[in-house]
């Protein structure tokens, strides 16, 4: 009874895993604006997405094949940015595009 129970344990603990993580979503930049162009700036409509994910719990980005150009990039927590196969991002390299990184309390602008 003591080894069913071994063998049955860790089978449960997967299980409720993968209930919980299969409520996450899927979230296209597509879907936000993004085009397949690497003329046109996408980092507003990446950026979109990774804010919705976070707020509704966290999933993935995806941004399929294509090329596409983008700026400044702020992850957040529970977000997986996830690239099919034949996608690009290229950085822009205007740096109008590249936004100031939020600098921590603790530290101080000199460092």
């Amino acid at each position: 009874m003591k080894s069913v129970c071994v063998y049955l344990f860790p089978l449960l603990v997967l299980t409720c895993y993968s209930q919980e993580r299969s409520n996450v979503g899927e979230y296209n930049i597509l879907d936000y604006g993004a085009k397949k162009d690497s003329s046109f700036l996408s980092s507003e409509a990446i950026n979109q997405a990774i804010t919705d994910c976070s707020a509704n719990g966290g999933g993935r980005v995806v941004i399929p094949a294509g090329k596409y150009k983008s700026g400044t990039i702020l992850m957040k927590d529970y977000v997986e940015l996830y690239f099919e196969p034949g996608s690009y991002l290229y950085a822009s390299i205007d740096p109008k595009d590249i936004c100031r990184q939020p600098q921590p309390e603790s530290r101080s602008e000199k460092e």
